[in-house]
This record gives C-alpha cells, sequence and structure tokens, in this order.
C-alpha cells in the first residue's frame, strides 16, 4: 500500500527518468485535462470466481516484487484487459487493483481525449502518454472498443484509424511502473492486435444462482442484515440473471426500507419479485 513515502516504483521510476521534485505534479496537471480521478466507489466486497481471483492475486504479486524481477531485467506484468457484460464489476475490480497496488486509480475521458480537429486526437494521446512516465498510476480505458476497435473494414475517418494504430503504440511503450487497465463490453469489436499487447486477460464472469446467493448473503452480512422467508431459490435464480451491480444495489433498497420500519430481516420474497421486476425489464429493453 502507499503510505505517502517514496517506494520501489516511485524510487526506480526517478532514477530512470531523473525527475524532479516539479515534474509529477506538472505532469499530474496535463493528465488530469483527460481523465477523473476515480474514487474507490464499491461498498461492498468484489466477489470473484477462485481462478479469476488467484489469476488477479498473481498479477499483483509480481508488483510487490519489482525489485527482485529488476535484478534480472524483467519487469512486472502491468498490462490488464478485462471483458464482459456491463455491470459485472470491471470497474470494481479496477478499483480493486489501485487500491491493493497502492496506486492511485484515474479513468480515461473519452469526451476528453477524443477530438474532431484534424490531428488533435492523436496529439491528445500522446501528451497523455507522454506524462505518464512521470507519474505511476492505474490508468483505466473504460470502453476500451472505442478507441481500439479493428482497423479492418472501418468505415470511419483515417483519423480514428491512426489513433486506433498510436494507441497500440503506446500500449507497447507502457511504463512497466503504473498498471494500465483496458476493459470493453464488445471483444468482438476489439482490433485483434490488441490482444497480445497484455499480460493479463480475463472475462468477467455471467451470472449463476450460486454465485446471486454468494454475493446476496455477503451483503448482508456487511450491512448487519439477515434474510428470511420461504422462497430462497426464487430470490437466487432471479438474482442469477441480474448483474452484480444491480444485485447490491436492490438487497441495500429493501435493507434501507426495512431499517426504516424498525427490523433487520429482509423478507426473501420480496427481494425475490424485486429482482424478478428488474430481471423482466431488463429482458424487455434487450
Amino acid at each position: 500500500m502507499n503510505d505517502g513515502k517514496d517506494n520501489a516504483y516511485t524510487m526506480r521510476l526517478a532514477q530512470a527518468g531523473h525527475i524532479g521534485d516539479g515534474k509529477p505534479a506538472k505532469a499530474d496537471t496535463v493528465i488530469s485535462q483527460y481523465t477523473d480521478d476515480r474514487e474507490d466507489g464499491i461498498g461492498h466486497e468484489l466477489i470473484l470466481p477462485p481462478d479469476i481471483r488467484s489469476a488477479v492475486d498473481r498479477f499483483l504479486t509480481e508488483r510487490d516484487h519489482a525489485d527482485a524481477l529488476a535484478a534480472h531485467g524483467l519487469n512486472p506484468a502491468s498490462k490488464f484487459l478485462m471483458t464482459g457484460r456491463p455491470g459485472t464489476g470491471k470497474t470494481s475490480l479496477a478499483a480493486l487493483i489501485s487500491r491493493r497496488s497502492g496506486l492511485p486509480l484515474r479513468t480515461i475521458r473519452l469526451d476528453r481525449l477524443l477530438n474532431g480537429l484534424s490531428g488533435k486526437t492523436l496529439e491528445n494521446i500522446g501528451i497523455l502518454f507522454d506524462r505518464m512516465r512521470f507519474v505511476p498510476c492505474v490508468l483505466f480505458l473504460d470502453e476500451a472498443d472505442s478507441l481500439l476497435c479493428s482497423r479492418r473494414g472501418r468505415d470511419d475517418v483515417s483519423e480514428m484509424r491512426r489513433a486506433t494504430s498510436l494507441l497500440l503504440q503506446r500500449i507497447d511503450d507502457w511504463n512497466p511502473m503504473g498498471i494500465l487497465i483496458a476493459a470493453s463490453n464488445m471483444p468482438e469489436l476489439l482490433d485483434p492486435a490488441m490482444f497480445r499487447r497484455f499480460d493479463l486477460r480475463i472475462s468477467m464472469p455471467a451470472m449463476t444462482g450460486n454465485l446471486a446467493e454468494e454475493i446476496i448473503m455477503l451483503r448482508l452480512d456487511e450491512i448487519g442484515m439477515r434474510l428470511d422467508g420461504r422462497h430462497f431459490e426464487n430470490a437466487y435464480e432471479w438474482g442469477s440473471r441480474l448483474t452484480p451491480a444491480l444485485i447490491v444495489r436492490t438487497v441495500d433498497g429493501l435493507a434501507r426500507e426495512t431499517i426504516i420500519r424498525g427490523g433487520d430481516v429482509i423478507d426473501v420474497d420480496e427481494l425475490g419479485r424485486r429482482f424478478g421486476r428488474l430481471a423482466a425489464g431488463q429482458m424487455r429493453d434487450e
């Protein structure tokens, strides 16, 4: 964790780049033009399948041994690609990686990075990544397909094809003292050249009844509430048709109503009904 003191990342970076006291602050000012500081908005423990949690743990363990790896001419893994449906926890996982690595989370704002003026998008990408070497962080490229979609058969302007090529080059040249995370809801649109550039690639899991149950029970334990009623299996079945974020939001909403009424036991049948209504609406939207 980052306790405000120099760590292996900042010391090695300063030594390599001969960074003066003012350079990180100046670089951070520029980076802020194209990113947002993203606080750790996750209000509950992120539940991951064992294989994904193990892969993330290995990725972060390398960060803890950066100096030992450097002694052998190696860098820790630093580039991470996540795919999966909206709401499956990609942003929450980026926040978890930021928290565990001790590096601040910065989220690219595509509306600031993209510019209709000729050459401006390319200039913005270049400026952003040039400055990143001075400020190690977790750089989160959400909706990566917007900038990294396949260059084959694209009917948009050549400017965007050049932007994709430049971004791929910048990913190749990424400073391993930071962590680059790209997330996509539509991996089929991504440029094929993108996948080989990442050290770790994971697909966030689809929901199941067992996973929905685990999320519900863990959230109840976190907020000091209990679940009671007749049809637990119905709640878990309906929950399996939702995203983790929506499950937690629904549990929290019913918990607030229950607490206001003076109780601490959530009616599982009412929870199932609410899940069912949300799932039905979701299916209509699709």
